[in-house]
């Protein structure tokens, strides 16, 4: 059968979103349009929340940190395609192909040279894990995906003599998989609020 000419070749269509997909303006709109959501729910799920309903409540954070890490990656993306070197190296004819997994977030940020304290490592490692299944699904879908849990102790004193060590040498120890059984604090929503600001400033620079 030949192609229904009702409707425009994908191959078409493809070269023209492809074109688009280099105007940053287009991937922050989206960007902003999950902002906009994910601080809404965040809104609502905070003036909400009770131990009486932990259910819904601890299950919701995590759908919100997905929404901002698709948002997150909706800037980074974005300021990488504007780029004519990148769109050129991505973008094939049938698929973006990233060359790695499009969800990490800190590989976007090294392609754009941007500081990355080890603090907010913790949470860009944080919010593609929310990302990529622990917003939307009970499990992933590949081993490597697990987050990393640290080995416990029953023995009390083993537990405390841990954290004086910890304590001793300066560490202080929070896991992913601690923050994602959690609400979203004071520090992780300055981070959030920090780097959205950043990327949409950096935007400004560039040219439309």
């Amino acid at each position: 059968m030949g192609r229904d000419n009702r409707y425009k070749s994908k191959t078409e269509v493809w070269r023209r979103e492809m074109e688009y997909a280099r105007r940053q303006d287009i991937w922050f709109t989206k960007a902003d349009e999950l902002v906009g959501i994910a601080g809404f729910l965040l809104k609502n799920l905070d003036s909400r929340f009770t131990e009486e309903e932990p259910r819904i409540s601890w299950f919701g954070y995590n759908i919100v940190r997905m929404l901002y890490g698709f948002s997150l990656e909706n800037y980074l993306k974005g300021l990488v395609l504007s780029d004519s070197s990148f769109h050129s190296k991505f973008v094939k004819d049938k698929r973006i192909d990233w060359g790695f997994n499009g969800h990490d977030l800190l590989r976007f940020t090294e392609l754009l040279k941007l500081d990355v304290s080890e603090e907010d490592e913790f949470y860009f490692k944080t919010y593609c894990t929310a990302a990529e299944w622990h917003g939307r699904y009970p499990f992933p879908s590949r081993i490597e995906q697990l987050v990393p849990e640290r080995t416990s102790f029953k023995n009390r004193t083993k537990r405390l003599e841990r954290r004086r060590t910890e304590i001793r040498d300066g560490k202080v120890f929070r896991e992913q998989s601690d923050l994602l059984s959690g609400l979203i604090g004071s520090e992780e929503k300055e981070f959030l609020t920090r780097w959205i600001a950043k990327l949409k400033k950096k935007c400004e620079t560039l040219p439309a």
